[in-house]
């Protein structure tokens, strides 16, 4: 059975949050498969779109395909850990997610980042839906 519990939320000081959760299971015996996924909601908004002549189109393909927003996912998870390692891990995950992810995901400029990246994403994988 798949442990899915929300660990914690992290107010990230470009006004995004980032939601922590726990998706943890045993594997066999006392090994587990410790996994932690990271989530952040991004609008698809035009103030986070620069301002330039495809900008209506990115916009609209953009929510065509994901609605009214992105989400921003980051994973980690390492297998076969034993049952006695399993609590050090888990603070290894939670120190990573606070001292490298939120502060990179923190930044001002990452929403635009995201959904250009997801756009250029769109672009190079599926050409046929850019008009």
């Amino acid at each position: 059975m798949i442990n899915n519990r929300e660990i914690e939320t992290i107010k990230l000081d470009n006004g995004f949050e980032l939601c922590i959760w726990d998706q943890s299971r045993i594997l066999a015996g006392d090994r587990w498969l410790i996994r932690f996924e990271a989530l952040m909601d991004i609008p698809i908004h035009e103030k986070f779109v620069p301002e330039t002549e495809d900008r209506d189109s990115i916009l609209l393909l953009l929510r065509q395909q994901y609605g009214d927003r992105v989400q921003y996912r980051y994973n980690m998870e390492r297998h076969f850990v034993s049952e006695d390692m399993k609590s050090s891990l888990f603070n290894d995950f939670m120190r990573s997610v606070r001292e490298v992810v939120a502060p990179y995901l923190s930044r001002s400029d990452i929403a635009e980042k995201i959904l250009l990246a997801r756009y250029r994403d769109l672009a190079k994988n599926s050409p046929w839906l850019i008009q």
